[in-house]
């Protein structure tokens, strides 16, 4: 097993302003917990690895960690400065949300069918089979 947590931002709309930053995991009956959060001025490098250190404060050194956030480059920055071990992986709904957004895809698209049947499978060979079905049916 791997500890996976997950990480994310969101603007506050207050009179303070400011960004909400996020880390969240599962329990062992698959329940979400806040692990952490923490509040700064902007979502920049400098917030993110400020943030990752407290993170890593709190949980120590985890071997095997997998972060998993969308796809904005400096929460990686931010990561690989502190938990340069860690493996970061992309967040299914954001990815998805950008491939219906990008390509213009309508809600029951073959190809959004096939992506979801390939990121959640478990043998290399059935991820294999439905990203070529999604190579197919781009062409």
């Amino acid at each position: 097993m791997r500890p996976v947590i997950a990480v994310d931002a969101t603007h506050l709309k207050c009179k303070y302003k400011g960004v909400l930053f996020v880390a969240t995991a599962f329990d062992g009956n698959r329940n979400i917990y806040p692990l952490a959060f923490g509040i700064g001025d902007l979502e920049t490098d400098a917030a993110w690895e400020w943030f990752f250190t407290k993170l890593h404060c709190a949980i120590g050194d985890c071997s095997n960690l997998v972060v998993i956030s969308d796809r904005n480059l400096i929460i990686e920055n931010g990561l690989k400065r502190v938990f340069p071990e860690a493996a970061h992986g992309v967040c299914f709904y954001h990815l998805k949300g950008n491939m219906k957004a990008s390509f213009k895809l309508k809600k029951r698209d073959p190809i959004l069918g096939f992506f979801v049947r390939a990121a959640k499978s478990y043998h290399l060979a059935e991820f294999n089979r439905y990203f070529s079905m999604i190579n197919n049916e781009r062409v």
